[in-house]
C-alpha cells in the first residue's frame, strides 16, 4: 500500500509543479521538462513492475515469449495486431518483457495526460491527474491492452469537441471543419481498435455527441438511458435468445455467470453517489458546458454499463471503461463548481469537497487495497526478482 501512495503523491506533485509552472512562467523548457517527469515518472514504475497484475505473467509474458520464439499466437481469442507490432518492434531491438509493458504504460500514460490537458482551462489538471491515478493506474497493470486503447479514444474525446458554426462563416467551410474533427476522431479509435478490439465500439460517440452536448436534446438522452437500462435488466432473456445465433456463441464465455438477481449497495457508494448525485448540485454549470454535458453523459452510460459487471460477471462491466473514463475530468469539474458556487460560504463547500474526495480515496483503498482488485499488491519491482521466485518456489514446494 505504501509503495502506491508515493507512487500516487510523487506523480501528483509533479503534475501540480507543471500546471503552476505553466501559469508563473513564461519559460518552457521548464514546463516541458516537468511534463516529461510527469509522464515518465509512473511510466517507469509500471515499466520495472515484476509479476504485478492479475494477466501480467500469465497472459502478457506468454504474448511475448511466444512472440520471441516466433510461434503463432492464439490462445482461444486473437491479439490483436497493434500489441503484436510492439513486443515484435521491442524483440527487434533485443529489448526484454519489461520494455514492453514500460511502453504500453508509457502510451496509456501519454494519451490521458495530453487528454486531461484539452481541458486545463476549465478544471485542475493535477486534481485529474490524481483522480486517474486511483482509478485507473493499477488497472493498467491487469488490463494493459484495454487501457492503451482507453487511453487513446479518452485523447480522442477532444475532437468531439466541435464548436458551433459563426455566423459570418461559410457553411462549406464549417463543414470541412466539422469533417475533419470527425476524421481526426475516427483515426483515433482506429488506432485504439490495433490495440483491443473492443474500442471500435466508440465510433458510436460520433452519434451521441450532438445529443448528449446539447441540453435541448436531454429528453432524448434521458431516452437512451432508459433504453440501455432496461435491456441490461432484461439481459438474460435476451442473453439465451442471442446466443441461439451462431455469431454470438463465440463470446458466451464473457457472459458466462449470467443470472445474478441483485445489484447491491456497493454498486451504489461506487458509481450512483460520485458520478450522478452531484449533477443535481452541479447542474447549472454542466449545462452551459457542452463538453461537460457530453462527458456527464458518457458518465452516466458507464454507470449504466457497470450494471453488467454486477448482472454477468467482469467481463461485462469492461465495455464501459471507454466511458468511465470522463470521470477524470469530471471530477474535478464537481469540485471547482464546489467551490464557485458557495465560495462564500466555507463550512459549505471544504465539508462536501472533503467528503467528495475522502469517498473516491475510500473506493481506491477497498477496490486496490482491501480487495486486491487487479492483483496489485504487493508492488514487486524486477530487482526482487530472485527473492520473489525463491518465495513462490518454497510456497509451490
Amino acid at each position: 500500500m505504501l509503495a502506491y501512495i508515493v507512487i500516487i503523491l510523487v506523480s501528483v506533485g509533479l503534475a501540480l509543479a507543471t500546471e503552476i509552472a505553466e501559469k508563473k512562467t513564461n519559460k518552457k523548457w521548464i514546463v516541458n521538462i516537468l511534463t516529461i517527469c510527469t509522464i515518465l515518472f509512473p511510466a517507469i514504475i509500471a515499466g520495472i513492475r515484476y509479476k504485478v497484475g492479475t494477466d501480467d505473467i500469465k497472459v502478457y509474458k506468454s504474448i511475448f515469449e511466444s512472440a520471441k520464439d516466433g510461434i503463432y499466437i492464439n490462445r482461444g481469442r486473437k491479439i490483436e495486431v497493434g500489441y503484436i507490432l510492439l513486443n515484435k518492434l521491442v524483440i527487434f531491438m533485443n529489448g526484454n518483457y519489461n520494455v514492453v509493458i514500460f511502453i504500453a504504460s508509457l502510451i496509456t500514460i501519454s494519451f490521458t495526460y495530453f487528454g486531461i490537458r484539452h481541458y486545463k482551462d476549465k478544471i485542475s489538471t493535477a486534481l485529474a491527474w490524481f483522480f486517474f491515478l486511483i482509478l485507473f493506474y493499477q488497472r493498467s497493470f491487469n488490463l494493459i491492452r484495454q487501457m492503451m486503447a482507453v487511453a487513446i479514444v479518452f485523447f480522442g474525446f477532444r475532437y468531439l469537441d466541435i464548436r458551433d458554426k459563426k455566423e459570418d462563416e461559410e457553411k462549406k467551410k464549417y463543414i470541412l471543419y466539422y469533417l475533419s474533427q470527425t476524421l481526426k476522431y475516427t483515426i483515433c479509435v482506429l488506432v485504439a481498435t490495433t490495440f483491443h478490439t473492443t474500442a471500435l465500439m466508440m465510433l458510436i460517440a460520433i452519434f451521441l455527441r450532438p445529443i448528449y452536448s446539447n441540453s435541448k436534446y436531454k429528453y432524448i438522452s434521458l431516452a437512451t438511458f432508459v433504453i440501455l437500462l432496461t435491456v441490461i435488466l432484461n439481459f438474460k432473456a435476451i442473453y439465451n435468445f442471442t446466443m441461439q445465433t451462431p455469431l454470438f456463441q463465440k463470446y458466451a464465455t464473457y457472459f458466462r455467470t449470467i443470472g445474478k438477481n441483485h445489484i447491491g449497495l456497493t454498486y451504489f457508494i461506487k458509481l450512483v453517489i460520485p458520478c450522478i448525485v452531484p449533477y443535481f448540485f452541479m447542474r447549472k454549470n454542466i449545462q452551459k458546458d457542452k463538453e461537460m454535458s457530453m462527458l456527464f453523459c458518457f458518465t452516466v452510460l458507464s454507470t449504466i454499463l457497470y450494471l453488467l459487471g454486477y448482472l454477468t460477471n467482469t467481463h461485462g462491466e469492461r465495455i464501459a471503461h471507454y466511458f468511465q473514463i470522463s470521470e477524470i475530468i469530471l471530477f474535478p469539474f464537481y469540485i471547482k463548481g464546489f467551490y464557485e458556487n458557495w465560495k462564500d460560504k466555507k463550512n459549505i463547500y471544504i465539508p462536501i469537497i472533503t467528503a467528495f474526495l475522502t469517498l473516491n480515496i475510500g473506493i481506491w483503498y477497498n477496490d486496490y487495497i482491501r480487495k486486491n482488485m487487479d492483483e496489485t499488491i504487493p508492488y514487486r519491482t524486477i530487482f526482487q526478482k530472485d527473492t520473489i521466485d525463491k518465495e513462490i518456489e518454497k510456497e509451490d514446494y
